[in-house]
C-alpha cells in the first residue's frame, strides 16, 4: 500500500475508534523509549487498582511510578504487550492488571 493509501486508512480507523469512545493520544505525551504512554498507564493503575500502588510505594517510595513503567515496559518487551494486558505483570507481590474484562 503506497503511503498516501496508508495514511488515510489509518486515519479512518482513529476517526471509527475516537468515534466510539477511544481517545486518541497525543505524541507529545508519548514516551519513546518506554513505547507507553505514561501519564494514562500510571492513571489507569491508581484509578483501578490504588492497592497496588500503595504496596509498592512502601517498597519504591518516590520512584514507584518511575519503576512500575520500567516494569511494564521490561515485561512487554520480554513477552509481547498482548500478552501483559492479558495476563498483567508481577512487581514485589502486587499483581498489576492492565485490562480488565
Amino acid at each position: 500500500m503506497d503511503k498516501a493509501r496508508e495514511s488515510i486508512f489509518q486515519r479512518a480507523i482513529a476517526d471509527y475508534l475516537t468515534g466510539h469512545g477511544w481517545v486518541e493520544g497525543s505524541p507529545d505525551h508519548y514516551d519513546r523509549t518506554l513505547a507507553l504512554y505514561p501519564d494514562d498507564l500510571i492513571g489507569y493503575i491508581r484509578q483501578t487498582q490504588p492497592e497496588v500502588i500503595d504496596r509498592l510505594t512502601k517498597f519504591y517510595h518516590e520512584q514507584t511510578e518511575a519503576m512500575l513503567l520500567k516494569r511494564a515496559a521490561e515485561q512487554m518487551d520480554k513477552h509481547g504487550a498482548l500478552h501483559v494486558l492479558r495476563h498483567g505483570f508481577k512487581d514485589r507481590g502486587a499483581r498489576v492488571r492492565l485490562c480488565r474484562w
